[in-house]
């Protein structure tokens, strides 16, 4: 699995998420992948992904705290 740049995730998309969720959430979810990118240079895939996958769900709930916050 070759990576085609560094800014990309694991499946070759921008980091940056796809709509707002708030900055904090976007901070975390930047660091959660520097954190995968590391671990796919250490050769632990499983766990790259497993991150990548941690950063979408932070976006989703970063996104959904600021629904919330919009509507209450």
């Amino acid at each position: 699995m070759k990576r085609a740049r560094r800014s990309a995730d694991l499946f070759n998309k921008s980091p940056a998420p796809a709509f707002t969720c708030g900055a904090e959430a976007e901070e975390l979810s930047r660091h959660l992948r520097t954190l995968s990118e590391d671990a796919y240079r250490f050769r632990m895939n499983r766990a790259a992904i497993l991150i990548e996958v941690a950063a979408q769900i932070v976006e989703m709930e970063g996104r959904a705290i600021e629904e919330a916050g919009e509507s209450g």
